[in-house]
């Protein structure tokens, strides 16, 4: 995780009790007593103006309880929120500060845009699923939106399966075991590192639960029938930096 930061700043975390403490700040570069649309907020500021939106939108839930509240850029409560709150999080990234002007041009060219796009990638999808419930693999194509005005969607020729897909290309490995009697650190040991050779760090996965990794080795000791693991279980082994094709045990007698 260091060397994330190497060449960029670390986020700083923010203090609910310490912003909440500090002193107003006058700091609104050089709009201070303008335009309040035009004002770029500091850290603090941005911070009360969360905290009284958050109050304001609360109190209107509480009058309309079973009436949802819309995105409406126009609806000052709403942009006071979206403002205040997308800042504190540029702060944390040490990303400069949008005006609440920048931020509702920004917010009313989003929400169209991503209404627009999603229906033309919708009508993309379901031509293409016609060609795959037809079976007609000729004419399925691989689309995509483009960026440029000229030409919006673009597409070209399915490409062959990728043998080494970590997702479509899983290899399964059936592996006969006695549950009741291989323990956990056998199979790491013995299975994993020893008959197929792995050499880096790995965590052992069933269904939803990790039940090895190397900062979890509780479980080594325990058979594979005290962890709950049958015959027909399935056990997924992973690559702890994720760049190898996880192999899948499928355990039998």
């Amino acid at each position: 995780m260091e060397d994330m930061w190497k060449h960029r700043k670390r986020p700083v975390p923010l203090d609910f009790d310490e912003l909440q403490s500090a002193a107003s700040s006058s700091e609104t570069t050089n709009c201070a007593g303008g335009i309040k649309d035009q004002r770029i907020l500091s850290t603090k500021d941005s911070f009360d103006l969360f905290v009284d939106s958050l109050s304001r939108l609360a109190t209107r839930a509480q009058q309309a309880p079973n009436s949802p509240m819309e995105w409406d850029k126009d609806d000052d409560d709403a942009l006071d929120f979206a403002t205040s709150a997308a800042n504190l999080r540029a702060s944390v990234f040490s990303i400069p500060s949008k005006t609440r002007f920048d931020v509702k041009q920004m917010a009313g060219n989003i929400i169209p845009a991503i209404a627009t796009t999603n229906a033309i990638i919708a009508g993309a999808i379901i031509m293409q699923a016609l060609h795959a419930l037809k079976k007609n693999w000729s004419k399925a194509r691989s689309v995509w939106f483009g960026r440029t005005a000229q030409r919006a969607l673009n597409s070209t020729s399915l490409e062959k399966p990728n043998p080494g897909c970590p997702t479509c290309r899983t290899p399964y490995v059936s592996l006969k075991v006695d549950a009741e009697k291989m323990t956990l650190e056998t199979l790491v040991e013995d299975v994993v590192k020893g008959w197929l050779g792995v050499e880096w760090d790995i965590s052992v996965v069933e269904g939803s639960r990790i039940i090895y990794d190397p900062d979890f080795e509780d479980n080594l000791g325990k058979t594979l029938g005290d962890l709950n693991i049958k015959h027909g279980s399935q056990l997924q082994i992973n690559d702890e930096e994720g760049s190898k094709i996880p192999v899948i045990f499928m355990l039998s007698e």
